[in-house]
């Protein structure tokens, strides 16, 4: 018993390459339209981003090691940024393996499009539910470069707690001590208020989210009325109905809850980088030992604890992907008894579902690719400053240049941030004005 549907998995006949299978038809305007369309709910949490964030990185730890050459704290940071090339092959081969799992996803669902178009629902639950697989794999392997970046900062963190207490030594026999004491409360007192703004600032936009989706249900109340079946469910078990559903809204508003706050995360990360290396442009480049190589580690810190961040939204999106084929996919005890209903009604609810998620992971596809492409740029680049490490003379001519360029690339950094923060709050004020 077959059923008619439009089935958008036809523009793509095979799905074993993406250059030579999905490239071609991502040509079509609209087809790349809806992409895109998931495509930016998911900018934020995926490994394309990390890989952004690793290249980002190099250019902060290459600075840290010219800023830090002459004191014994360099070669902790030499020994983090080796850590850190391990991180970056460790990633270009998470990169990959999630640009195939997408591609795997996209060959389940192309399937299961085919079994509901024969009527074999338990055939097609089985293929989704194998995505809920990929997506627990592909959440382990995200979580293991967590934990790899973890133990980084951490390391960071213990080198630079010895060389804080060695300046404070320094300083105390200099007398400065006290005067250095009020440099770094007030810093502290700074950065300690602007993690307050940005905290406030992430829970306006949560706040502004809930509404949206408060009047989103309120909406999807109405228009899933008249809605009758879902995965072979009568009338009598339209709450379930409703519940499976749900999952596709709730997906979408946690993704973009996610990409607000990470991005906030990411512009207070870009400015405490910022002041450090105008810090460090304020330093003598010959005196003041102590004091550039705790501000180098306060760099370090502060780059690895953004790589860390980037690898835990990631490991958290792919965990509500997992949960959401789960739900999708379920057990379903009356499915047996209510095929017939599914015939006769029609697969309407159940192709939205599907087709909305077989956008989903050709987004994923996308942004997975172009993530393995720049993943080559980054480990050129961290090959790069692991071959000349600079000596001493090298170091001092370096240093300027290097804090310009920082400098320049936080500033159009923080200007993209800004735009999609402004760009995502209005659009989500829109909703609730609607």
């Amino acid at each position: 018993m077959t059923t008619n549907f439009v089935d958008p998995t036809s523009a793509m006949e095979s799905l074993d390459n993406y250059e030579t299978d999905v490239q071609p038809a991502l040509a079509n305007g609209q087809l790349m339209q809806k992409v895109v369309a998931k495509e930016k709910s998911l900018a934020a949490t995926s490994g394309q981003q990390c890989m952004q964030s690793l290249k980002d990185a190099a250019y902060y730890l290459e600075t840290a090691i010219a800023a830090s050459h002459g004191h014994p704290c360099n070669t902790s940071i030499i020994g983090l940024t080796s850590r850190y090339q391990t991180l970056v092959v460790d990633t270009d081969i998470a990169c990959a393996n999630y640009l195939s799992s997408s591609m795997e996803a996209l060959k389940y669902y192309k399937y299961a499009f085919f079994f509901v178009g024969e009527g074999d629902i338990d055939e097609a639950k089985t293929l989704l539910q194998a995505t809920a697989d990929i997506a627990a794999s592909l959440e382990a392997i995200a979580e293991a470069l967590e934990q790899q970046s973890t133990t980084a900062v951490r390391e960071a963190e213990a080198s630079l707690e010895v060389t804080s207490k060695a300046s404070a030594l320094a300083h105390e026999t200099k007398d400065k001590a006290a005067q250095a004491r009020d440099a770094a409360s007030a810093l502290k007192e700074e950065r300690e208020k602007r993690k307050t703004d940005e905290e406030n600032a992430i829970n306006a936009a949560k706040t502004t989210l809930d509404a949206a989706a408060r009047a989103r249900q309120v909406q999807d109340n109405v228009d899933m009325a008249d809605i009758n079946v879902l995965w072979g469910l009568c009338r009598v078990s339209r709450e379930g109905e409703r519940a499976k559903l749900k999952h596709l809204q709730e997906l979408e508003n946690a993704q973009w809850t996610e990409y607000l706050i990470v991005l906030k995360k990411q512009q207070e990360n870009n400015q405490a980088i910022n002041d450090l290396a105008l810090e460090l442009a304020s330093l003598d480049a010959k005196g003041a030992t102590y004091e550039r190589a705790v501000k180098a580690l306060e760099m370090t810190v502060t780059t690895l604890g953004g790589i860390k961040t980037c690898f835990e939204e990631v490991r958290k999106f792919w965990a509500m992907l997992k949960n959401h084929c789960h739900k999708i996919a379920g057990p379903n005890t009356i499915l047996e008894t209510s095929f017939m209903a599914v015939a006769q009604k029609g697969t309407g609810l159940l192709v939205k579902v599907m087709t909305d998620d077989w956008y989903r992971w050709l987004a994923l596809a996308k942004t997975n690719y172009a993530a393995v492409l720049g993943m080559a740029d980054v480990k050129t680049t961290v090959a790069r400053i692991m071959s000349t490490l600079p000596n001493s003379a090298e170091a001092s001519k370096r240093l300027p240049a290097l804090i310009k360029g920082l400098k320049s690339k936080l500033k159009d950094s923080n200007t993209h941030l800004q735009n999609q923060i402004e760009e995502q709050t209005k659009k989500q004020t829109a909703i609730v004005a609607d």
